[in-house]
C-alpha cells in the first residue's frame, strides 16, 4: 500500500521464540505466520532473522504501529527466559532456526537470510547460523553475512553497511562511495532511523527534522546504487502521521524507470554553488539527477542562481524535466541543447533538495 517493498525486521521483534526446555512459544510464531502472509500480499520483501535465541524481546503496541520496548538481560531471566549467552549455538540456536525456517523458507516473501544484529563489524560468530539455515532452506536465498564488505568473503550475496543503526547525512558520502567498486547489492537497511536527533520518536515527535534521515536515504541510495534505503518497520508510524509521502514521491519519479534493465551509471554533475551536492545516473538516452544542500549547510547562503553542468551520453536536444523530490511532481519543463556530452542550466536558489530528468528528444 506504501509502494515501498523492503523490509526488515528480526524474529526477535516479534517476541522470543524459544522457552525454557527446549520448546516454542505458538503465539509467536502465529505472529510471524500473520506477518510473512501479509508482506506475500503486498509484495514485501522481506530481510530476516537476526541471531537465535537473542537477549532482546520486543512488544508490539499497535496502537503506535510498531512502539517497542527492549526488555534487557535481568527481566528476561526474571521471566524464566533464557539468554543468548547461556544458550550458545548448539543449544538455543539450532532448535529456534529449525522452526523459523522450516516453517517460513518456502515463502515468496523472503529475500534475504541475515543473522548480523548490530555488530558494526563482520563477526564470524554469525557464520554456523548461516551454515545451519543454508542446509535447511532447500529454496536457497541469498544470505547477508554480518556487516561489512567481509561478509562477502564467507558466502554474503550482499553487502549490510556496518553502524546503519548510527548514521547521517554527513557520514554517509566517505562511507558509501568505497562500496560502489564492489559488484553486490549494497544494503543501507535502516538509514539515520535510529538517531533521534536526526529522525523523530515513536510518537511522531521531532517529525520536522524526518528530512534528515529517511528521506534523505531513499534518495542518496538510489543515486549510490544501493539495494535498500531508508526504513520500513516504522512504516505504521508514517503512514498515521502523513510521513510515507517520502516513499511515495521517489516511487512517483521512478514510474516508468527501469533500474534492472536499463544499464545506469554513476556520474558527477558540475555544480558551481560549492555548497550543494550533486548526484546524477546515466543511460543512453536520460539522465537523473538529485540536488542536496547538506543539512548542515543549509543556513549559508549562498549567490542565487549558481549553475550547474549535466552528463549526458549522447549530444543532442533534451527535455529537462524539474521534479518536487517531496511531492513527486512535475515543477516545470524546458528544452535544452548539449554541448560536449553537457547540458548547462541555471538554478534557483535550493533550500532543501530537487531533482531533475534530461530525455533525449
Amino acid at each position: 500500500a506504501n509502494r515501498y517493498s523492503i523490509e526488515y525486521l528480526a524474529r526477535w521483534h516479534f517476541g522470543s521464540m524459544y522457552l525454557k526446555g527446549g520448546k516454542i512459544d505458538n503465539y509467536v510464531m502465529w505472529k510471524l505466520d500473520a506477518a510473512v502472509r501479509a508482506m506475500e500480499n503486498n509484495g514485501v520483501h522481506w530481510i530476516t532473522y537476526g541471531k537465535p535465541a537473542s537477549g532482546r524481546i520486543y512488544f508490539n503496541n499497535f496502537k503506535w504501529g510498531m512502539e517497542t520496548t527492549s526488555l534487557q538481560t535481568q527481566i528476561i531471566r526474571q521471566n524464566g527466559l533464557p539468554v543468548l549467552s547461556e544458550l550458545g549455538f548448539e543449544q538455543g540456536g539450532r532448535i529456534e532456526l529449525y522452526h523459523f525456517v522450516s516453517r517460513l523458507a518456502d515463502s515468496p516473501a523472503i529475500w534475504l537470510w541475515n543473522c548480523s544484529e548490530e555488530d558494526g563489524f563482520f563477526n564470524p560468530d554469525v557464520l554456523p547460523y548461516h551454515s545451519y539455515i543454508r542446509s535447511l532452506d532447500v529454496y536457497k536465498h541469498p544470505h547477508g553475512v554480518s556487516e561489512g564488505e567481509d561478509g562477502i568473503k564467507y558466502g554474503g550475496d550482499a553487502i549490510i553497511l556496518g553502524g546503519w543503526y548510527n548514521t547521517h547525512y554527513e557520514r554517509l558520502l566517505p562511507k558509501y562511495f568505497p562500496l560502489t567498486k564492489f559488484q553486490y547489492p549494497i544494503l543501507e537497511i535502516e538509514g539515520s532511523v535510529n538517531r533521534g536527533d536526526d529522525l523523530y520518536n515513536m510518537k511522531g515527535e521531532r517529525v520536522k527534522l524526518i528530512e534528515n534521515g529517511y528521506h534523505n536515504h531513499l534518495w542518496l541510495c538510489l543515486f549510490m546504487k544501493m539495494a535498500g534505503g531508508g526504513t520500513d518497520w516504522f512504516n505504521v508510524e508514517l503512514d498515521a502521521n502523513n510521513l510515507m509521502f517520502h516513499a511515495k514521491s521517489i516511487s512517483k519519479y521512478l514510474d516508468g524507470e527501469s533500474l534492472t534493465k536499463t544499464h545506469w551509471q554513476m556520474a558527477k554533475p558540475e555544480v558551481s554553488d560549492t555548497v550543494l551536492n550533486a548526484f546524477a545516473l546515466t543511460s543512453e538516452n536520460k539522465t537523473m539527477v538529485w540536488i542536496i544542500r547538506p543539512p548542515s549547510k543549509r543556513q549559508i547562503e549562498t549567490a542565487s542562481p549558481s549553475s550547474i553542468n549535466i552528463p549526458v551520453e549522447k549530444d543532442g536536444k533534451y527535455l529537462i524535466e524539474f521534479w518536487d523530490t517531496s511531492k513527486g511532481e512535475i515543477l516545470q519543463k524546458v528544452n535544452k541543447e548539449s554541448t560536449g556530452k553537457m547540458i548547462q542550466l541555471k538554478i534557483d536558489y535550493i533550500k532543501t533538495d530537487v531533482a531533475f530528468k534530461a530525455i533525449l528528444q
